[in-house]
């Protein structure tokens, strides 16, 4: 509804950022216009949690390094962005015990959900039949089991007309931000976003 905004939107993010657009995409919002899923997880049991049906302590050490350094409410205790100069973790600082109670244990609650027909895992599962927009689904062949099997799967799943799967190698996060990744990335949304 901006004058400067033509109405279509895209998505575009790499791990758990592509992780939630197979569940966003699902939910079909009325503006979205194009994903890109870079190095993205589909399925939260297969992918993250139990691989092969064995549990994975993957939940447990991205939780302690990526979440909790990160959680809402570190405020001065955190990191400041050096975009804006903003903390990262909101301007709120809370007490170590206040952030402890209100957040969730993942690993805890993968070992206990161990079944992938727990409820646990079938609510954070997409339906493949609504992913209906177009998509750059990007894998990468180094990520052991965590990212590569979701990109597959979820190109595999989607109902969209309109997809295309990447594969490359090198590390996590190296070809999102590389010329070749970015170029990639312009090119598909420029097409979905800008009519190119």
């Amino acid at each position: 509804v901006q004058p400067w905004s033509n109405g279509k939107v895209g998505l575009n993010g790499i791990s758990y950022y592509a992780e939630n657009q197979w569940q966003c995409a699902a939910l079909q919002p009325k503006y979205l216009a194009a994903i890109c899923l870079w190095e993205g997880a589909a399925d939260f049991y297969r992918d993250m949690a139990h691989h092969g049906g064995i549990f994975c302590t993957f939940a447990r050490n991205w939780q302690a390094s990526q979440i909790f350094p990160l959680q809402h409410g570190r405020g001065s205790r955190g990191y400041k962005s050096r975009m804006n100069g903003d903390w990262v973790s909101g301007p709120e600082t809370l007490r170590e015990e206040v952030m402890g109670a209100i957040r969730r244990d993942f690993a805890a609650d993968c070992f206990a959900s161990g079944r992938a027909s727990d409820e646990y895992w079938r609510s954070r599962m997409p339906d493949w039949s609504k992913v209906r927009v177009p998509m750059l689904s990007s894998a990468n062949w180094g990520g052991q089991g965590l990212h590569p099997r979701g990109n597959f799967e979820g190109f595999l799943g989607a109902a969209s007309r309109q997809k295309w799967l990447e594969a490359h190698g090198d590390a996590h996060w190296t070809h999102f931000y590389t010329n070749y990744g970015l170029n990639l990335q312009k090119r598909f949304f420029a097409h979905f976003l800008k009519g190119e």
